[in-house]
């Protein structure tokens, strides 16, 4: 019976040493049983036959099965290959009364780790189990060990590789076996070189990455620690570009008895410096095509990049002659009328400081001949971490618009004190502006006329005089001539006129320019005199 055959006790700790003992021989059993329950640390469970034994393993999992061969009904060899096949770290010793090394090679087929010979030596036994049970221990740890560096090994976002001194492949971990979709079966063993991690398509690529990984292990194996950029093969299109490190393992003697090759996939960090390189090229193509000055300060107001329209602009040959080189102090020192600045009170150290950007078009910039130019420039202030680590200055040479500025301003004054009335019109004849003489000459203010079309202020004089005049702006775009018109008082006025007609580049009428001179009062003087 399972209860009158099974001692059962319970477990007194995590050391304590489960050993079962399978043997047919109630007495045997019994006397071994006593024995090894003298010793601390030990729990002994009996079985008669293997079928207690099997479900002592199922719930105590032995440290160590004592087994007889001959279990009567049953070979005690078949319950050890059983046993080793679901509980492979359990130590099993053969007892039997036999010595016939018949026995030994299926003993060791089946899985049997020892032997003990019946009959047997109490103090003999003991120490074969002390020592049995120490070994089994270091079999466990060393399992233990194993499981844990596997799953470490196999776990890592990392390529690992084991290799022997010579270069040849002793373990590669999952990641690494997925990369080209093989199995570890595949390459271990294996020369590292001559795997397919190293099989690219382009032969020529091939030998040479082959010959630069031999050249690393040889090193490696010579207690150098090496570490390169390179590729490695995959299932897709592309190779995996690699960060590869070889590290040599030394024993007690100082000898490389291991190497742990390490590649780090580096493919996101380069798609990334890629991208960063074309941004740099998109910018530096921008910052030399555009016709602005461009140039970047630290906090120190020391050029840190200039475009080629600012090295130009500042009457400079080559970029180093402002590299480093404080800003303010070459281009920004002084006013227009000489006054000069302290870099502190300049707007642009200013909106650096208050962390602004600002836009200015009333200083000057100052070559390095000592001539200056009028300048239109603005400021951006860059920052880093939202640390602001200096800005950004675009800069205008506006010595044109200043002068055109300047040409514009004269005409206004010679239209505002011309004597002539001076009509401006839009392409529809509608009044645009009109000067002082106009309102003098017919009587108008300026605000009655503005949108309003010259013909509302002639209706019924000089049609077939108007007609002959539109006429000729049309075909020639001027006319010029005498023709009746009146003030606002309706005082009648005989006007010397002339209309040109404005075109843009495509040919569209856009504007009509009139100059009137009033005839009468010519005539008048003509009289006097």
């Amino acid at each position: 019976m399972l209860s009158q055959n099974l001692k059962k006790a319970q477990p007194s700790g995590e050391d304590e040493a489960h050993i079962l003992l399978l043997d047919d021989d109630p007495d045997i059993l019994a006397s071994l049983s006593d024995l090894l329950e003298m010793v601390d640390g030990y729990r002994i469970f009996q079985a008669e036959n293997a079928e207690i034994a099997e479900n002592i393993v199922a719930e105590y999992e032995p440290d160590i099965a004592l087994v007889d061969i001959n279990l009567g009904k049953s070979n005690g060899l078949d319950f050890i290959e059983s046993l080793k096949r679901t509980h492979p770290l359990t130590t099993c010793v053969v007892m039997t009364a036999y010595r016939d090394v018949n026995y030994t090679p299926q003993a060791v087929r089946s899985g049997a780790d020892d032997y003990m010979f019946k009959p047997l030596s109490p103090s003999d036994m003991l120490h074969n189990l002390e020592n049995l049970l120490l070994r089994n221990r270091l079999e466990r740890d060393k399992q233990i060990f194993k499981t844990q560096f596997q799953a470490v090994f196999n776990q890592t976002f990392q390529f690992l590789f084991l290799l022997k001194p010579s270069g040849e492949l002793i373990d590669a971990n999952q990641r690494a076996v997925n990369l080209i979709n093989v199995t570890q079966a595949d390459v271990i063993g294996k020369q590292f070189w001559r795997t397919p991690w190293y099989d690219f398509e382009d032969k020529i690529f091939s030998v040479k990455k082959q010959s630069d990984l031999q050249s690393a292990i040889a090193k490696a194996s010579f207690r150098e620690f090496i570490r390169f950029e390179t590729e490695l093969r995959n299932t897709g299109d592309e190779n995996t570009p690699v960060d590869f490190s070889i590290k040599p393992v030394r024993d007690r003697n100082d000898e490389v008895y291991l190497l742990i090759a390490e590649a780090r996939d580096i493919g996101q960090r380069k798609r990334m410096e890629l991208a960063i390189r074309k941004s740099e090229r998109e910018l530096r193509l921008l910052l030399e095509s555009t016709t602005e000055g461009i140039y970047g300060i630290d906090i120190e107001g020391n050029c840190t990049f200039a475009n080629s329209a600012c090295i130009e602009m500042l009457g400079y040959k080559i970029r180093a002659q402002l590299l480093g080189m404080n800003m303010h102090v070459l281009a920004h020192h002084s006013r227009a009328d000489g006054t000069v600045t302290a870099q502190e009170d300049s707007p642009v150290h200013i909106a650096m400081r208050d962390k602004s950007s600002i836009n200015v078009d009333n200083e000057v910039m100052w070559r390095a001949d000592g001539s200056s130019f009028p300048a239109e420039y603005c400021s951006s202030v860059m920052y880093r971490d939202d640390e602001v680590v200096g800005c950004v200055i675009n800069f205008l040479d506006i010595s044109e618009r200043k002068s055109v500025e300047q040409k514009l301003k004269l005409a206004d004054k010679a239209v505002e004190n011309a004597m002539e009335a001076i009509v401006m019109m839009d392409g529809e004849t509608h009044i645009i502006d009109v000067n002082p003489a106009f309102c003098n000459i017919f009587g108008y203010a300026r605000e009655e006329v503005i949108g309003k079309k010259v013909s509302d202020f002639r209706e019924g004089y000089n049609k077939e005089r108007q007609g002959e005049m539109w006429d000729a702006i049309y075909e020639q775009g001027q006319w010029r001539g005498e023709l009746k018109d009146k003030r606002r008082d309706g005082e009648e006025l005989r006007i010397l006129l002339s209309v040109t007609e404005v075109k843009d580049a495509t040919g569209a009428t856009v504007h009509y320019v009139a100059l009137a001179s009033d005839a009468s009062r010519f005539k008048q003087e003509e009289e006097l005199h």
